[in-house]
């Protein structure tokens, strides 16, 4: 794992910490699903377990044509007044040290380390179009990203804060859209652009990982194994995808991931802190909706409850969520193929334990933090988007 030591004889069996435990339903907390019997979270994913299976980038390497922060970029072209708005976001920022994350301003709780938010919104840098634009780095970090398909009009990439061991981005890089509702401007157009976000998307599954033997084998069932072209496709039926509102990067982005989840974002499901109602929309609600071709003059400041008042008689957000939340459920369960013998510990629930202890990490939020690096496949390589834009882009239906 993470810290480079060997799964106990006691996980590999899966009978630790289990066998005092009341059972539950083994299709919710099966052996593959990622949870023990109590529904704890397996942690301390193995190294040796995982280093076979991480699957390439390889993306041009590009130079990023603005040099600097994103700060320095927003005051050198202060003169475009509609170019401001574009470079922020308007967010929660989470304040355990170490975590940092924004989340989106309508939100309670991280929904990366799970503590609790301030009640105050702060701004930050809008990191999506600053990949737009080709902007070097932020005040922390840079902002190279690992890249799995550019075009001139869109960009696919490895989510950092990834759910999955497969989870992209897809963004637009032609126009400024803040978030999904902005599209219900000329809806016609925005289910078009949701489209081709998706497609490339689902491209990149079906040619980088499915088409990947070792990786295919390590992270879905046997059952669910494709063989054929056909059974590759019918995969997309467990693919989750859609969108945030409020996001807490302020350009529309498709989130993108092949379940199962990891682990410890299973055991976020179960617990109702992912997918939240009214700031989870599935992609095929949002494509319902722009189906009726029933334009919104929709703007940043726009309730979502007039969204609703709108068109909720004829595509019921309700109804789609919860269809939502069962289907991936299922999914989940068919899908896992988190072997015990994998992980060298759990983190009981409702703990911050590490159950056996392991050397090195003293919290199981680290330590699960630290397995997200060695389950996903985050390419090795970062670069800059070769068509970064030296103008302004437009906004969506402005």
């Amino acid at each position: 794992m993470g810290c480079g030591v060997s799964a106990p004889a006691s996980v590999a069996d899966g009978t630790i910490a289990e066998s005092s435990l009341t059972p539950v339903s083994s299709k919710r907390f099966g052996p593959l699903t990622g949870l023990t019997a109590d529904g704890s979270v397996r942690a301390g994913a193995v190294d040796a377990a995982f280093v076979a299976v991480k699957v390439p980038n390889a993306p041009d390497i590009t130079e990023c044509i603005n040099p600097g922060t994103l700060a320095e970029f927003a005051t050198s072209r202060a003169a475009d007044a509609a170019l401001q708005p574009q470079l922020i976001n308007k967010v929660r920022k989470c304040e355990v040290p170490g975590c940092g994350k924004p989340c989106g301003f309508t939100m309670k709780t991280c929904n990366n380390c799970g503590a609790p938010l301030p009640e105050q919104t702060v701004h930050t840098d809008n990191i999506f179009m600053a990949f737009v634009y080709g902007v070097e780095k932020g005040e922390r970090f840079p902002y190279n990203i690992s890249i799995r398909k550019q075009t001139e009009t869109l960009l696919v990439f490895d989510d950092p804060l990834a759910l999955a061991a497969l989870h992209f981005c897809a963004i637009p890089t032609t126009l400024w859209c803040a978030d999904w509702r902005l599209l219900l401007r000329a809806p016609a157009a925005g289910l078009a652009l949701i489209r081709t976000l998706e497609d490339a998307a689902w491209s990149v599954v079906e040619e980088q990982f499915l088409a990947n033997d070792a990786w295919a084998k390590k992270h879905i069932a046997p059952a669910m194994l494709p063989s054929t072209a056909a059974g590759r496709a019918a995969l997309r039926e467990k693919i989750v995808c859609g969108c945030n509102f409020p996001p807490s990067q302020f350009q529309l982005h498709v989130q993108y991931w092949l379940l199962p989840w990891v682990p410890q974002q299973y055991r976020a499901f179960l617990d109702g802190n992912a997918l939240v109602p009214r700031r989870w929309f599935p992609l095929q609600y949002i494509k319902d909706v722009l189906a009726l071709d029933d334009p919104m003059d929709v703007a940043l400041e726009t309730p979502l409850d007039d969204v609703f008042a709108k068109y909720d008689s004829r595509v019921s957000y309700q109804a789609a969520f919860d269809h939502e939340v069962s289907r991936c459920e299922a999914a989940h369960c068919e899908m896992g193929n988190w072997q015990p013998q994998d992980f060298a510990a759990v983190v009981p629930v409702g703990t911050d334990e590490i159950v056996p202890p392991v050397e090195g990490q003293g919290s199981g939020k680290k330590l699960i933090e630290a397995d997200k690096k060695v389950i996903q496949s985050n390419g090795p390589t970062k670069t800059y988007y070769k068509f970064a834009r030296a103008e302004r882009v437009p906004e969506f239906g402005v």
